[in-house]
């Protein structure tokens, strides 16, 4: 044989042992108690019944304990179930949150084109307007000037149909 390891020391404590919680010692007492019946002079029934006894306080422990455990693994999972649920919903939330955020971008690049286009427009306007009034004056003079010349015509027009 060779050198025990760690891992085969804790793999016979537990299969003595069990989980750790003192089995060992139900099992030992039984043990013991069987040995103690199977060797006794008195008479069978006793040790008979008082090896059921035994046998019933184990086994009756053994179901406590597994209705406890199987309490506590469905309680694991109503938690576990929780917490895939909270981790589903913190998924949704994080990615409205982005999907907004990708809006707001979205909405941001369209209002500052929004607002370069209405700068652009104002200054074209302001180049028409320019434009215009600097139009505007000329055929205003253009049109004192006709009507000067018109007056003046009508002033000779009218001196000449008086003489």
């Amino acid at each position: 044989m060779g050198a025990v390891t760690d891992g085969d020391f804790i793999w016979k404590h537990l299969l003595i042992d069990g989980d750790g919680a003192g089995d060992n010692q139900s099992i030992n007492v039984l043990l013991k108690n069987f040995t103690k019946w199977c060797n006794s002079t008195g008479l069978p029934e006793e040790g008979f019944t008082q090896y059921q006894r035994i046998y019933e306080k184990i086994y009756t422990d053994i179901s406590e304990r597994n209705e406890t455990g199987v309490s506590e693994i469905q309680r694991a999972k109503r938690i576990q179930n929780n917490q895939q649920c909270e981790v589903d919903r913190l998924q949704q939330l994080s990615h409205i949150k982005e999907n907004v955020g990708n809006k707001l971008e979205l909405r941001k690049k369209q209002f500052h084109v929004l607002l370069c286009t209405i700068q652009e427009l104002q200054q074209t306007l302001e180049k028409k307007n320019d434009t215009q009034e600097s139009s505007m004056e000329n055929e205003c003079t253009s049109a004192v000037n006709v009507m000067k010349s018109y007056v003046l015509l009508e002033n000779v027009s009218f001196e000449f149909v008086l003489s």
